[in-house]
């Protein structure tokens, strides 16, 4: 048998979001962080308006999320605020582990 791959591999995220980038993956949350969790923790930070879009998976069977969130914001200036946010500082409802991407796809539409 061949070992699975991380989904979690420290190489998948570049150092820098692109120019017009406007939603990233949070990953490595702590198993009982919601999405009410990261709407609190984004509104520390930003003001209002500037994120339109989270989601945080969720296992319904072993009643936990998946260690993923996607947030998706209003412009890149916010999306690069969030990403510096998550990538530097050390929130206590986030743990110590937390990694932070660009998420694959960028808008709502």
């Amino acid at each position: 048998r061949r070992p699975l791959e991380s989904f979690d591999r420290k190489e998948d995220c570049s150092t820098e979001l692109d120019a017009d980038a406007t939603a990233i993956m949070l990953r490595r949350l702590p198993t009982k962080f919601t999405a009410e969790s990261l709407i609190q923790v984004l509104d520390e930070f930003l003001p209002p308006g500037r994120y339109n879009f989270v989601y945080v998976p969720h296992d319904k069977r072993k009643l936990r999320n998946l260690a993923l969130a996607f947030v998706n914001f209003t412009d890149p200036e916010s999306a690069r605020t969030a990403y510096v946010f998550f990538r530097d500082v050390k929130h206590p409802l986030l743990g110590q582990t937390i990694r932070v991407c660009q998420a694959d796809i960028q808008g709502l539409g």
